[in-house]
Order: C-alpha cells, then structure tokens, then sequence
C-alpha cells in the first residue's frame, strides 16, 4: 500500500509538470498494486447500492465479455477497459470556438453539445461501463464514485484533457490538469450536494444515452454565479448544504439549471456553487447516469465528503 501511495504522489507530481503520460504509468500501477494484490484493502461490508451495481455490472460483464477474463473468473473483481489513445479529432471539429470562449470569458460559465467525437464517446462510455474501478461507495445518496488515482485513468482521459487545453486556450490558460472523476447514479436517488470545487476550471460532461433519461428538462447540472470565499476550503463547518444555500440567498445569486443530455459539456469557474440536478433515469445497468469531470488549475485540493 505505501508503494502505491509513493506511485500516486508521483503521478499527481508528473501532472504538475504536464508529462500525462509518465502520470498514467505511476496511477495505473498504483492501482494494480491497490486493488490487485493487497486483499486487506477490500471491505467486509459493502452497502447495498454498491452491492446492487456490482451485480447488474458482472451480468453485463459475462454478455459483453464472454469469456470473462481471468482475475473476474477468479473473484477479484478487477478488470480494466483499455482507453489508448485515438486518432484525432479528439473533439468536435465544428465547435464555434471563438464563440464558446467569449462566453465562457462574459459569464464564466458555457455550456454545448457534440463535445466529443462520436469514437471518442463511445469508447470512454464502454470503459465506464466495463471498467471494475467504482470503489467509492461511501456516499450516502447512493452514487458511486472513481477517481483518477484509483482506476479512473488512462491515455484517452488524458488525450481529452490535452484537447480541451489545446482548443480553448483563453479558457484553460497555462492551468495543469490536477483531477479526475466520474460518477455513477441509480436511477432516481439523488446527485451530488451543492458545494464549490478547490480549482480555476470544471469540465462536466455526460456519457449515458438520452433515451435513459425520463425527464429531459432536468436530470443535469444546477450552477450558481457566486463563488466560494477562498477560506471555506480548508474549514469544514462551511461543508453543509444549508449554510450554503444561506450565502447564496445573501448574495442574490442567479443560477443556470442545465438539462442533461449525452455528449454535453458544462466548463465554468470552479469557485461557482453547484449541485447535481433533480433526475428521474430508467432501471437498468445501461441507463445508470454517468458524468465526467476535469479540474484544471494551480489551486491547491481541498476536499471534504459530501452527502
């Protein structure tokens, strides 16, 4: 376990230092070394919506996979979906760029569809599909959680990051990657609670079909044009929804309600509030929400758990 720990730190080290792919090799050794070998790193209990997951994941697994690989045969539990790097575009060629960054320079907030090649979507949605990585069970309204020194990674998560910085340079700036997650939702619990983010940029997109969402006018993402005093990082007592809601009310704040749709980005200042909107997704392990995002910036992490 130290060993992955020195990989990890290693890994974010190289990140600062924009060398993607020397910090591919330190997270995904880590991993294996984490979730591959040491068996006092698994749990003895395991709540029931991860429990849940697990097994819609494996049924999808065995018609998907067939044979499945070895470590799954096994019961380890363990399987990477490769992500290599594609050709490019990485992106949609026909994004209107000047006018994404004028927006996103007039309100600190832009929104758009067709954000990634159709080969580029399908191939990160089947390695979030495949991928064994949703470990973070700890969440109390029920989504599970992978992170990007935990299995959440590989060379076309960082051939994306790369292409975002490379097409939207007034946006992203000289800012580093620092993070990355993605999140996956039952059906109709609830998303993530309102808080601020400890970076300068948030990528938020989405991977599951639209034919999975119920109510097409909501299901994405609430952000809030106020942002966080820069001394709530690092104290815990200002992680609590209605204090939150409390300062934004003091402070006038105007909001954007995004509706979920497959393939849409959402890029704002990462000192924004914001909270996963209400959604209502069908049963069914093919139509679990998943959402991606990026942190980019200088800004030190500070994280405390949410709900």
């Amino acid at each position: 376990a130290d060993n992955a720990e020195a990989l990890n730190g290693l890994g974010h080290l190289y990140l600062q230092q924009k060398n993607e792919n020397k910090a591919c090799e330190c997270f995904t050794k880590a991993y294996q070394i984490k979730r591959g070998y040491h068996k006092q790193n698994r749990k003895s209990s395991v709540p029931l919506h991860k429990v849940i997951h697990d097994k819609e994941q494996l049924e999808y697994l065995i018609q998907a996979l067939a044979p499945l690989p070895a470590r799954e045969r096994l019961g380890e539990g363990l399987y990477l979906e490769p992500i290599p790097q594609l050709p490019e575009p990485i992106l949609n060629p026909a994004l209107d760029v000047e006018a994404i960054q004028r927006a996103y320079q007039e309100t600190g907030l832009v929104y758009f569809d067709h954000f990634l090649t159709s080969s580029v979507l399908e191939q990160l949605n089947t390695f979030c599909l495949r991928s064994t990585i949703w470990h973070d069970d700890s969440r109390s309204r029920g989504y599970l959680g992978a992170y990007l020194d935990d299995g959440f990674n590989g060379p076309l998560l960082f051939q994306i990051a790369q292409a975002l910085k490379q097409t939207f340079p007034i946006i992203f700036k000289d800012y580093p990657l620092v993070y990355q997650w993605g999140f996956k939702y039952d059906s109709q619990k609830q998303g993530i609670a309102i808080h601020c983010d400890s970076a300068d940029v948030n990528v938020n997109f989405w991977l599951t079909p639209d034919s999975a969402n119920l109510n097409p006018q909501s299901g994405g993402i609430i952000v809030y044009d106020v942002e966080a005093p820069l001394e709530w990082d690092s104290d815990p007592h200002y992680n609590n929804s209605d204090l939150i809601y409390e300062f934004l009310e003091q402070h006038h704040a105007k909001s954007w309600n995004i509706p979920y749709k497959q393939n849409r980005v959402v890029i704002f200042n990462s000192r924004f509030f914001h909270e996963t909107a209400p959604f209502q997704f069908k049963e069914g392990y093919l139509n679990r929400r998943i959402n991606v995002t990026f942190l980019f910036g200088h800004r030190s992490l500070k994280y405390h758990r949410r709900y």
